[in-house]
């Protein structure tokens, strides 16, 4: 399927709200960025945070879903935000279900297993799970799909 037939069945037009909030989400990746590196506030990939090249990949490729936003490639938004904010949601469930996973094992193998989560762990996981929720099934890929309309 074509990236304009796409677009054509989700109702999205270049004059279309809903690329907006996601556009701004995606321009102020730098300052996400500058706040993670500069400061140590890891706000939105609290889940790389062992990684700092992932990390770095990951601001990037969001930054460049920003540009794709301003030119001829603004009918790809709704796809690019629809494949981030799966991969996202499926990053923060694989966040949490990881460490409660292994932490009987390292229990039983006597190691010091620490609490596995802290306050802004959750704090990014409640604030970065609502967006990408919200975000997912407020894409007008979704929201014109028959087997999503009664939600």
């Amino acid at each position: 399927m074509t990236p304009e037939r796409i677009a054509r069945h989700a109702g999205h037009s270049t004059g279309s709200t809903w690329g907006q909030p996601l556009a701004f989400y995606y321009f102020v990746t730098p300052v996400y960025l500058l706040s993670d590196f500069a400061f140590g506030l890891n706000l939105r990939v609290s889940f790389l945070a062992a990684a700092p090249g992932l990390r770095i990949f990951y601001y990037l490729v969001c930054f460049t879903c920003g540009l794709m936003s301003l030119g001829r490639y603004r009918r790809y938004l709704p796809l690019a935000g629809l494949v981030e904010c799966t991969l996202n949601i499926l990053l923060l469930v694989l966040s949490v279900m990881i460490p409660v996973v292994t932490l009987p094992s390292r229990f039983m193998a006597q190691e010091d297993a620490g609490l596995p989560f802290s306050i802004p762990f959750f704090v990014n996981f409640v604030v970065s799970g609502i967006f990408f929720i919200y975000a997912f099934y407020t894409n007008p890929i979704l929201r014109r799909s028959p087997w999503l309309r009664r939600y």
